[in-house]
């Protein structure tokens, strides 16, 4: 689960705190390298999460975009989240609800007014609010079968922090970029944080009135 600005929490329950800009991968297939086939691994599935800041006044980090691939092969599908009414599958936007079945059968729908939520009948669930929440949940079926930021769901949160080559980080902001999608991409931003306050006269005075008072 990812919340706030972001706290991860994996899914055999390490918590950590990581906030970076980028694409980070948080659930893939467990396999030796991203090259591998993956249709050896039952209905495969991959989340990356883009990060920025939510808004030109705060320097809180939100989940601006999600990224899912289901299936491998000829079957593969994959499902880009922009924004409650800006979902595209294979680069078509789409409009809610969406029901297919492409190796497995998936539904993209509206889970209550302000979450979204991808499901397939393999044992695989998303919830996204379009800014600070993202939810996976996953069957036992995928236990010991992923890798990621969420970590690899064998029971043991204390190796959380293996890379995609098996490698133990314990420095959660190294760890966070070895699951970055570009390698190019630079986590830190040129955005000068200012405050409400530096940005809006309007925020200004009404703090500077309500300080006074």
């Amino acid at each position: 689960m990812i919340s706030g600005d972001p706290h991860f929490r994996t899914f055999d329950g390490k918590h950590f705190f990581f906030e970076g800009h980028c694409e980070y991968t948080v659930m893939m297939p467990k396999t030796p390298s991203f090259n591998q086939d993956l249709s050896s691994v039952p209905y495969p599935v991959v989340v990356s999460v883009k990060n920025r800041y939510c808004d030109s006044l705060t320097d809180i980090i939100c989940s601006k975009r999600i990224n899912v691939i289901l299936g491998s092969d000829m079957l593969q599908t994959t499902i880009r989240m922009e924004s409650m009414d800006a979902v595209f599958i294979d680069n078509s936007r789409v409009s809610l609800p969406v029901e297919r079945n492409r190796g497995a059968l998936y539904t993209l729908n509206m889970a209550s007014t302000s979450l979204l939520q991808l499901k397939t009948n393999t044992g695989f669930k998303l919830l996204w609010d379009g800014a600070s929440r993202v939810e996976i949940v996953v069957s036992k079926m995928y236990k010991n079968q992923v890798m990621g930021m969420c970590g690899n769901y064998n029971g043991n949160g204390n190796d959380d922090s293996l890379t995609a080559d098996g490698e133990d980080i314990k420095d959660e902001a190294k760890f966070a970029e070895r699951w970055k999608v570009n390698s190019d991409c630079d986590s830190k931003t040129n955005f000068e944080y200012r405050g409400a306050c530096a940005r809006s006269p309007s925020y200004a005075k009404y703090a500077l009135k309500t300080c006074v008072d």
